[in-house]
């Protein structure tokens, strides 16, 4: 292939230039055609983006968490192991409605936790000020979303909707499975 096909053509570019140019090139068969997807990859490739944004979302999310208790030197981060577990999320939930007794919100741990009680009453001990409690009631509100019953719940690990593929040559296409467990073919 010459290499002034690839070249701008000289002078003033104009649309009918262009177009002149672009249909002798393909009366010549000298353009390569650009891949496009079908539609059900373009659809993978929007959920595989959109994953992507939400796991960013949810790190981003877990940081301020993580700020937001350091300033009210609440060290949950030292006993439990994931801020967004289940005792993690009763906590953090107690906080942004008000609760500031570190005996009442160590009572929200579960059993299973690793520390002793006296660690976790240790690390739920600290200075809460009203502004603390406004920024983190903001924060709250960002990071929790409504369920069916109206329980308010933390940010999901798996994002609004988990993924499966079935089918194959047999049909069936790519499913996607909502949070309610209904499923719809996409």
């Amino acid at each position: 292939m010459p290499n002034n096909l690839c070249a701008a053509p000289k002078g003033r570019k104009n649309d009918f230039r262009d177009a002149e140019r672009l249909r002798r090139r393909f009366l010549a068969g000298e353009l390569i055609l650009s891949f496009v997807p079908d539609a059900e990859q373009r659809a993978w490739r929007t959920l595989t983006r959109m994953k992507t944004r939400l796991a960013r979302h949810r790190a981003r999310l877990y940081s301020q968490v993580e700020d937001m208790l350091e300033e009210m030197r609440i060290k949950l981060c030292w006993v439990l192991s994931d801020l967004f577990g289940a005792s993690g999320l009763g906590i953090l939930q107690a906080l942004a409605k008000g609760e500031t007794d570190p005996k009442k919100l160590a009572a929200l741990g579960d059993d299973r936790l690793k520390c002793s009680d006296e660690q976790l009453l240790d690390a739920l001990t600290g200075n809460p000020q009203a502004t603390h409690r406004k920024g983190w009631g903001c924060i709250w509100t960002s990071c929790s979303g409504s369920t069916a019953n109206g329980q308010a719940q933390g940010p999901d690990r798996r994002g609004p909707e988990t993924v499966s593929r079935g089918g194959g040559a047999a049909g069936g296409g790519a499913r996607f499975r909502t949070r309610l467990g209904a499923a719809s073919d996409g």
